[in-house]
């Protein structure tokens, strides 16, 4: 069994996942991908990372998400939109929790060195108990499901709404 942060992995996959270890993070064909149906990021949140880490570049690409949304705000704005809505164009996203972050996101990815400090600066600065357990987990960015669906493109009106 592999411990994390004094949590047994086993049991936290069971937690997370309805259908048990594996559930939804894996494939038939063994392989892994992200759990929500959508994961999105701000760039509020890779500026701020950016700001308290000098010399570390925290690149959207290197988070691997479906959206990135160019906020104006300052900080993690995202880490208080759980069971918000947001709506892109006439899409609408209903976001369903933080996005714990792992290793993968130190690796060396295309044009993008390997970086130790990305895990490190994101755990000291934004690690969040996502999962209400007494746990915190460094986080960035959301896993939303789709409400309504659409066609998403660059320069729509984006709204998030308080309701789901």
């Amino acid at each position: 069994m592999t411990v994390v942060s004094g949590v047994l992995l086993d049991q936290l996959l069971a937690a997370l996942l309805p259908g048990g270890v594996g559930g939804q993070f894996m494939s038939e064909q063994g392989t892994f991908f992200n759990y929500g149906s959508i994961h999105l990021i701000t760039t509020s949140t890779t500026r701020r990372l950016e700001a308290l880490t000098p010399g570390t570049a925290f690149d959207p690409r290197r988070f691997r998400p479906n959206i990135v949304l160019e906020t104006p705000d300052e900080g993690f704005v995202e880490t208080s939109w759980q069971g918000r809505t947001l709506s892109i164009g006439d899409v609408e996203l209903t976001i369903t929790f933080t996005v714990p972050r792992c290793v993968m996101t130190t690796l060396q990815q295309s044009d993008m060195s390997g970086d130790r400090e990305v895990l490190r600066a994101i755990t000291r600065h934004n690690s969040i108990d996502v999962f209400n357990t007494g746990v915190c987990y460094p986080c960035v960015g959301l896993y939303a499901d789709v409400a309504t669906e659409g066609e998403i493109r660059p320069g729509l009106p984006v709204l998030l709404r308080d309701e789901a």
